[in-house]
């Protein structure tokens, strides 16, 4: 997985002002992961944000990995949207986009996931990429929608953030989750087995404490 922008490290999973948690996370430690170290440069580079990676091997063989992290509030959506784009970070470790598929929406404990899917090949196989970038801010018009849903709206190019930030969307905590499955080109198969995965990972908080 490819960065861009440093965030500094605070709890995992809030949202709201300082010192507020948000009503989900994603528990690392899923029954049938495992986790897959973060480098320490990459931790360096962004400023120690929380979070996991981790695979497993689903119902049908497929192999997984997962990438969770978290940026609290303070930091401008500008910033936290620049953090990773598939399209040219896969890219940069050798793997090629083919294309990119219709955008779907997973919903899993009332968290609505809007994921951006891609296809690229590695080594001549298939790898289907699922990316979201979420917001806790999910008004009309805030990041989910920038993030998955509406095309006219992905550009990740410094003028789009100065877009973003002209039209004064702003960051009040933000979670990247990107999945990736190895062999196979069935969107629907994949999207099925992501959500039974997310529907085991998603921990809902009450009162803005973990339970």
């Amino acid at each position: 997985m490819c960065y861009r922008l440093p965030a500094r490290r605070r709890g995992i999973g809030r949202a709201g002002g300082a010192g507020e948690s948000a009503a989900w996370t994603i528990k690392p430690g899923t029954p049938g992961t495992q986790p897959v170290p973060v480098p320490d440069r990459t931790r360096r580079i962004l400023f120690f944000p929380d979070g996991f990676s981790e695979k497993f091997v689903d119902a049908s063989g497929l192999r997984w990995q997962v990438f969770y992290f978290r940026w609290p509030p303070g930091r401008t959506a500008v910033q936290a949207v620049g953090v990773h784009d598939p399209r040219t970070c896969l890219a940069s470790i050798g793997m090629e986009l083919e294309s990119q598929l219709a955008p779907m929406i997973i919903e899993v404990e009332g968290v609505a996931f809007p994921f951006r899917v891609f296809l690229f090949r590695a080594g001549g196989r298939p790898v289907l990429v699922f990316h979201a970038i979420l917001s806790d801010d999910t008004r009309e018009g805030g990041i989910n929608e920038f993030a998955g849903m509406n095309d006219a709206m992905e550009d990740y190019s410094m003028a789009g953030r100065f877009k973003m930030m002209a039209r004064g969307i702003r960051n009040s905590g933000q979670t990247l989750f990107e999945a990736a499955v190895w062999g196979t080109t069935d969107v629907a198969e994949a999207s099925n087995s992501l959500k039974a995965f997310l529907g085991r990972a998603v921990l809902k908080t009450q009162g803005g404490i973990e339970p």
